[in-house]
């Protein structure tokens, strides 16, 4: 796969530092439109040929970096991507950073004053440069950050250890069980997720997030599985922007054979080249700091497609069908490097 790179360490520093320092957080202005993704107009199924099987298995590997949180460097899927108990190291992705940031608001016992209204609560915090505003809706009032409660923060130019966070996020139908602060224990989560303008500039990429995603993950301290799903929402990286739909992304994670899985369907309209619908075909399985070692999935286009299919650690089988008559026209061999 392609690495989204991101200055991993920086975004969960970010996150966990904004969550910490004041979890009173909603509102920031975010409001009822944040995470809305304009629809781009409909383009075209791809035609997908020999000579283009590559880059479109490109945009699907990539699509499972940037939700998973993966990264060429350290692919250090489950502690980065899932278990709540590492926060050392690398992270980026949509998945890791929505598990820090539910995992700090549902930890952290911050209260209001005796007496509060039940309202809006404004906050600003400061960061390494910059600020974060927000707000906190204390649903069932009760003084205490608890399930039901409504969360969004606003980055304003929010730098650490070398990531600069600009845009917003909310958080809604908020609910959590456990305490992600004990090493091992049950903890639950569900969230609905929104990415309203969240830019992130690091010093080797610049990426932007757009839309809402339904969330959850479960663990009883060794095992965990996490669930995101999307009508609609977009990733801007390298300057090319994919438009994501109907996703439905499963990952599990085993601490205690550092094995991780990956199941995805999806469609993305990718700028410059048209529409692909994405779809496992055998569930991807790998081990922590490693590419997948097992799996497949089918990338369609129009009235054609290629099946990835991974033959070890380091290397992926490309067959194509130019013309979806099930009769295999090409078969490329690849390194996960080469996506």
């Amino acid at each position: 796969m392609r690495t989204i790179q991101a200055e991993p360490a920086a975004r969960r520093g970010i996150f966990v530092t904004a969550l910490v320092c004041y979890a009173g957080l909603t509102g920031c202005g975010g409001g009822g439109e944040s995470g809305n993704v304009a629809s781009p107009s409909p383009a075209p199924l791809v035609p997908i040929t020999t000579e283009n099987a590559d880059n479109v298995a490109r945009i699907a590997t990539s699509t499972i970096d940037i939700l998973l949180g993966s990264d060429r460097a350290s692919r250090d899927f489950i502690t980065r991507a899932l278990l709540a108990d590492a926060h050392d190291g690398e992270l980026h992705g949509i998945m890791p950073i929505i598990t820090h940031e539910l995992e700090r608001l549902s930890g952290f016992n911050e209260t209001m004053s005796p007496g509060h209204i039940k309202a809006v609560q404004p906050v600003q915090e400061n960061c390494d440069n910059g600020f974060i505003t927000g707000s906190w809706i204390d649903s069932d009032d009760d003084n205490t950050y608890s399930s039901g409660d409504i969360f969004s923060l606003n980055y304003l130019s929010c730098s650490m250890e070398n990531t600069v966070f600009n845009g917003s996020v909310s958080i809604s139908d908020f609910s959590f069980i456990g305490n992600p602060n004990v090493s091992g224990s049950t903890r639950n989560f569900r969230a609905n997720v929104a990415f309203d303008n969240l830019q992130l500039t690091a010093r080797r990429s610049n990426s932007l997030l757009n839309g809402e995603f339904r969330f959850a993950l479960t663990s009883d301290g060794i095992f965990e599985r996490g669930e995101l799903n999307a009508s609609s929402f977009s990733y801007t990286d390298d300057g090319k922007t994919n438009h994501l739909s109907n996703l439905t992304f499963k990952s599990t994670a085993d601490l205690s054979t550092n094995q991780y899985t990956v199941d995805i369907a999806v469609d993305i309209n990718s700028e410059g080249l048209g529409t692909l619908s994405i779809e496992t075909l055998t569930t991807f399985h790998g081990l922590t700091n490693n590419d997948f070692s097992a799996g497949s999935m089918k990338i369609t286009g129009s009235n054609s497609s290629v099946t990835l299919t991974v033959i070890d650690v380091q290397h992926v089988r490309l067959d194509v069908d130019i013309n979806n008559d099930t009769e295999i026209e090409a078969t490329f061999n690849k390194t996960w490097l080469e996506l």
